[in-house]
């Protein structure tokens, strides 16, 4: 309906059977969005800056991202930093970046562009703890565990007996690696 109305005002204008005052009045439209479609100025460029990247260039970074993360290789912040910065040099494009690198608020909106990728903090894991979850090492812990009850006389127990009888205990509350940085991940 507004649309309609607009399209009315603009022709009438078009064409002078009336002014801009007359068009605002008679059709109820802002002067400005007559004003605009009568003189050809268009409203749908994007808001803010241009970007450094073409949307190929920064969908080709994500996509690349996304492999990364399949092979369990981490990407973050500064490795992206680092290939953009490689990659503008080796085009012999401007780098407008202050440090020469792309800072927080170009990854935040990078973020916002691309919401597949998120950052994660990974959890800590150790190469040793890494070699204990191997799935040969959970065999050989199940193949001991079940010599062990059967040496103590565990295994004529009921289930229910047993786990009353047996404690987990974990690593929780004991720190065993050090902090590390956060890294992409994709939501695909």
């Amino acid at each position: 309906m507004a649309s309609e109305r607009l399209q009315k005002a603009v022709e009438a204008v078009k064409s002078n059977e009336m002014s801009y005052r007359q068009a605002v009045e008679l059709y109820n439209c802002p002067k400005s969005s007559i004003f605009d479609h009568v003189h050809g100025v268009s409203k749908s460029a994007e808001m803010g800056r241009p970007l450094i990247l073409t949307k190929e260039e920064e969908k080709d970074i994500v996509r690349s991202c996304q492999v990364l993360g399949r092979f369990a290789v981490c990407a973050n912040r500064d490795v992206v930093g680092k290939v953009i910065a490689d990659y503008l040099h080796a085009l012999d494009r401007p780098n407008p970046f202050r440090l020469g690198t792309p800072g927080q608020k170009w990854w935040r909106n990078f973020l916002k562009r691309w919401p597949e990728l998120t950052e994660r903090k990974p959890e800590h894991l150790t190469v040793q703890r890494a070699k204990a979850a191997s799935p040969s090492a959970i065999d050989a812990f199940f193949v001991s565990l079940s010599s062990f009850l059967s040496s103590k006389g565990l295994t004529s127990f009921s289930y229910g007996e047993l786990g009353q009888r047996l404690w987990n205990c974990d690593e929780t509350g004991s720190a065993t690696a050090i902090a590390s940085q956060e890294v992409l991940q994709s939501w695909a």
